[in-house]
């Protein structure tokens, strides 16, 4: 549905920030508000209050603006004053790495993160600040995928914590847990943490926080299509928000919700009806973006009772709202495709065909304009960085040549004067071995800024499948077509395998060379992930060496290995049949040998001469060829299939950082 995937964003935005934009109380009176803090800053002369109020500021902006945080935190840097006072200079150092991590610069945040707890190591004297590291270490590792990093640090967080007694803020590392289960498929583990939170929480009388623990475990539900759990759920919650001022973020992202579960089941009045709550609510206040999408979702509601007038009415609201102001591209876009559907259901083709031309401009226009920026940004930082490199090494040279020019000199100059200018001479001497090394210090950092520049690279080829993925993705929702759907996901999985590869190599201290031990763990996790597989349902067996493979070698070799493992997963086990999957590569007499295997339903003489009209089979004859490879398929007792790998290269050494 157009209203149901949108509201929930939108609404998820007020939601996240509402701890942030409610006016908190301290001893029974409002916080002062930052324009009372400007002015004190103003009109005192003390740097150690003036720096204490600064940090005030920024921590005030802190999720909000970006800008004005970092801001108002260089502000409180530049007091030496303050910087001289070691816990002021600690928690200035600390908030920089926040800074980094909200501009998504993760590198840098945990190069900041990582050296303050070295230097709270053996004896912690800052529990607080340690546990706060740990919590957003963890935040980081979950956002780049490391599951299992990102959990230790959080139970750190957790366990620090509840060291110090401090129950309130360990329900936030909980509820981060709950994130991490819920992201990964344990659905019943989320809930756990998110009901551990909620508990704690209502023990402090946190309204605010025990609502967004419900609307969680709402959302849990919601995967797992209990959609009338989820509306149980949503119902505590809104219970809940009558005890939060002001709750009309809450209240309308609640009404919102309900509203797409009542479209997923079909319920297209009581959907309707919670969206014209949820637009009361909001439609005074709302940023434009904001309104025109809550037009939408009721215009998809009452094209869907065939109240088609109205919808048509609505949908023209967004449409004015979006033309009126700059971008809004996705409003746009989504405003004709519901115009499309209401002219096609009302027998009007030549208007349909109208709206679906303008549709498809938005609709392209929208992916071509992210696919550019992400292109111009990349060519613009490759450019810039290679002449750079190139200016550097040139000035390098010419220092070098010039040095050697001059020392040339002094010792002619040297011979000639004889032992009066020994001394001389040999300062001489010092001085070009310190210039020199210092020219050896700008070529290792030259060296250094490639491997840097070589990582970016990686790290923007995976955002860019990953991007890709995601357009997959978005296109099933607009798919009913079984068929379709399913080659759709299966193209999806294909781009992910690739975007793995390239995670693996920036994140490695190797650039040109995958460890596939990992690579097959991430994978093949992602693959059961995709088709919602429980481990409990259907083990999993690995028998993968410590072996590091060229890019070139371990593309082809981890497609296929993406195509039989899908295969598996999709036909060996119908009727949420129980089974297992064992998965080995093994080298043997200068052969890779590659066997995916299950104990499933096996494969029939029938079935085998039908896989020639197949496009996984077809693809999967590609890569034997380009890998020079026999491919063996036994369906007798389940299925085993074989590929004796001749053509592939390894990388025997790991290359060390320079």
């Amino acid at each position: 549905m157009v209203n149901g995937k949108l509201l929930f964003i939108y609404y998820g935005y007020f939601v996240l920030l509402s701890l942030i934009l409610i006016p908190q109380k301290m001893n029974g009176n409002t916080v002062p508000s930052i324009d009372s803090l400007k002015q004190q800053v103003s009109e005192i002369n003390d740097p150690v209050a003036k720096g204490n109020l600064l940090l005030e500021i920024a921590t005030r902006y802190q999720g909000i603006d970006p800008k004005q945080f970092v801001n108002y935190l260089d502000q409180a840097a530049a007091i030496r004053e303050f910087r001289r006072i070691p816990e002021k200079e600690l928690n200035i150092r600390f908030m920089y790495g926040i800074a980094a991590e909200q501009s998504q610069k993760f590198n840098s945040a945990k190069e900041i993160f990582e050296e303050i707890l070295k230097e709270q190591e053996p004896e912690i004297t800052d529990s607080t600040m340690v546990a706060n590291i740990f919590f957003k270490l963890g935040n980081m590792l979950r956002l780049e995928g490391q599951v299992d990093q990102a959990t230790i640090h959080m139970n750190k967080s957790k366990d620090l914590y509840l060291a110090m007694k401090d129950s309130l803020r360990a329900a936030s590392p909980d509820v981060a847990l709950g994130v991490i289960y819920k992201t990964s498929g344990q659905y019943e583990k989320a809930i756990q943490y998110y009901h551990s939170a909620f508990k704690t929480y209502k023990a402090h009388k946190r309204h605010q926080s025990m609502a967004t623990c419900i609307m969680n475990m709402a959302n849990v539900r919601t995967r797992q299509k209990r959609f009338d759990d989820a509306i149980e759920l949503y119902g505590e919650a809104l219970e809940i928000s009558k005890s939060v001022q002001p709750n009309e973020h809450m209240q309308a992202f609640i009404f919102g919700n309900i509203s797409n579960l009542y479209s997923k089941q079909n319920q297209f009045q009581k959907a309707l009806d919670y969206a014209y709550r949820s637009y009361d609510l909001r439609k005074e206040v709302a940023r434009p973006e904001e309104k025109a999408t809550i037009l939408i979702g009721i215009a998809n509601n009452l094209q869907n009772l065939n109240r088609y007038t109205e919808a048509t009415k609505y949908a023209d609201q967004a449409l004015e709202i979006a033309q009126e102001a700059d971008g809004m591209l996705e409003v746009k876009e989504r405003s004709y495709e519901l115009k499309y559907k209401i002219n096609l259901s009302r027998n009007r083709p030549n208007a349909a065909l109208d709206a679906v031309q303008q549709y498809l401009i938005y609709h392209d226009s929208i992916r071509s304009t992210e696919l550019e920026k992400q292109a111009l940004e990349l060519n613009t930082k490759y450019e810039t960085e290679k002449k750079e490199q190139e200016i550097a090494l040139l000035n390098t040279e010419k220092k070098l040549a010039a040095s050697q020019l001059a020392a040339s000199r002094r010792q002619v100059y040297g011979l000639l004067i004889g032992l009066l200018i020994m001394g001389g001479l040999l300062s001489s001497i010092v001085k070009l071995y310190r210039k020199t090394q210092t020219q050896n210090n700008i070529i290792t950092n030259a060296l250094k800024e490639k491997d840097i520049l070589l990582r970016e690279i990686h790290h923007r080829v995976k955002n860019n499948m990953q991007f890709v993925s995601a357009l997959l993705g978005l296109q099933t929702e607009h798919v009913k077509d079984e068929m379709v759907l399913s080659a759709l996901q299966e193209g999806q999985d294909r781009v992910q395998s690739m975007a793995l590869i390239h995670q693996n190599l920036y994140q490695d201290k190797n650039l040109t060379g995958v460890a596939i031990n990992e690579y097959f763990v991430k994978l093949i996790r992602s693959l059961f992930d995709s088709y919602n597989i429980k481990p409990d349902r259907i083990k999993l067996e690995l028998n993968i060496p410590e072996l590091t493979l060229e890019l070139d070698s371990v593309t082809p070799i981890g497609l296929v290995v993406n195509e039989l493992v899908s295969n598996s997963l999709k036909y060996a086990f119908p009727n949420d049949k129980d089974g297992h999957i064992w998965v080995s590569l093994n080298e043997n007499n200068d052969k890779l040998i590659l066997s995916v295997a299950d104990d499933g339903i096996g494969m029939t003489q029938a079935v085998k001469e039908t896989l020639g009209t197949s496009f996984g089979y077809r693809l999967i004859k590609v890569f034997k060829d380009q890998l020079r490879a026999d491919l063996t398929i036994d369906g007798s007792n389940g299925t085993n299939i074989r590929m004796d790998i001749k053509k592939y290269r390894k990388i025997t050494k790991i290359p060390t950082d320079v």
